[in-house]
């Protein structure tokens, strides 16, 4: 059974390509299948619009909101934001993360 938030239709797109990696079962392919698909999303003018409460930022920390949980595939999709001037370095987790700025206001 697959379970999803109150996300805008504008994302679903970007879910089903998400479900459709995680279908790989491979983790090298299924990480360079997100990475390619989420670049795609990013950059292009009418890309990924993300609803308004998945944009919001704090000035004091990250933000990290659930976009989506899939029990059927057994993973979740999250949103990290941060306000501006903000940073994080880079990690070892498998995540990629999208700036609240290129996230299209």
């Amino acid at each position: 059974m697959t379970t999803s938030t109150s996300a805008a239709l504008d994302v679903e797109p970007l879910i089903e390509k998400l479900r459709a990696a995680v279908r790989l079962r491979d983790t090298a392919a299924i990480a360079a299948r997100i990475k390619a698909e989420l670049e795609s999303f990013i950059p292009t003018e009418g890309g990924l619009r993300l609803p308004e409460r998945f944009r919001r930022s704090r000035p004091e920390s990250y933000c990290r909101r659930l976009l989506y949980r899939d029990a059927e595939l057994g993973f979740t999709a999250l949103v990290m934001t941060w306000g501006g001037g903000r940073s994080s370095r880079r990690s070892s987790t498998t995540s990629w993360p999208m700036p609240a700025a290129t996230a299209s206001p």
